[in-house]
């Protein structure tokens, strides 16, 4: 069974309101050229209503502590960027744990 971004922060954060008429494409198209995104009308009011998160790799060479792939989380309001070096694509999900309980706190 293939399990979408959605699908994944909604079983792990079920606190995460979803706007189910937002259909998220990034994850079947990451592969492909991308169209421009359409203009967004949602404006954020405060900090951590709406965050944007992207895994990236790497090329090919990783970092010297064997670091390959990094996880992006920008709030929309603020702008503010977080970036997390990860070994694993698999330490995407702790990381966003890690990052709620420290959004959280």
């Amino acid at each position: 069974m293939f399990l979408t971004c959605i699908d994944v922060i909604m079983t792990k954060f079920p606190f995460v309101k979803y706007n189910k008429a937002i259909v998220c494409d990034v994850c079947h198209f990451a592969k492909q050229k991308r169209l421009s995104f359409p203009i967004s009308t949602f404006i954020s009011k405060k900090c951590f209503e709406l965050i944007h998160v992207d895994v990236w790799e790497t090329y090919s060479i990783p970092s010297i502590h064997g670091h390959k792939y990094f996880l992006t989380i920008v709030d929309d309001y603020l702008r503010y960027t977080w970036i997390f070096l990860l070994k694993q694509k698999s330490e995407v999900v702790k990381t966003l744990e890690n990052f709620v309980v420290f959004v959280q706190t």
